[in-house]
């Protein structure tokens, strides 16, 4: 949920909200966890569920316990804020969410890895929670079992 301080480069939070009511909806096991500094801590409301399978860290992390958290996460979603770049140091497979107003090859994430995706659209607003949604799907669907042979 973190914003950037650029609203050009901002997810709008009713998207992050969709994304979260999609994911929620497709696996009963997945576990949304927020992010963000205490300056964002209100954004977290519309994402509070009853059955505790969304965790609010807004604003209780320091940047090394976010790295921590990260280690253990199955994917991230951000935009060109500072956690992107925390994520980026570890194996946490990100999707990063861009629009015309930033650069990849200016921003990062650095150093470019495999399981960074990249959902790039001419504006933040373009950039549908359906979309990233589905490259979440794919991120996180166990890989298929080769076929025995009998």
């Amino acid at each position: 949920v973190s914003q950037s301080r650029y609203c050009s480069q901002s997810w709008p939070t009713s998207h992050f909200v969709r994304l979260s009511e999609l994911l929620l909806a497709s696996n009963p096991n997945i576990r949304l966890v927020l992010t963000g500094s205490s300056s964002e801590s209100a954004l977290a409301e519309p994402f509070q569920t009853s059955d505790g399978r969304v965790i609010n860290l807004i604003g209780k992390t320091s940047v090394l316990e976010l790295k921590a958290c990260m280690l253990r996460f199955h994917a991230f979603v951000v935009a060109d804020t500072g956690p992107l770049h925390v994520a980026s140091s570890t194996t946490c497979p990100i999707v990063y969410l861009s629009s015309n107003a930033t650069s990849a090859a200016n921003t990062g994430p650095y150093p470019e890895r495999p399981w960074h995706y990249r959902i790039h659209q001419s504006t933040m607003l373009e950039i549908q929670a359906e979309s990233v949604a589905q490259k979440l799907c794919e991120i996180l669907r166990p890989p298929a079992l080769p076929e025995a042979k009998l």
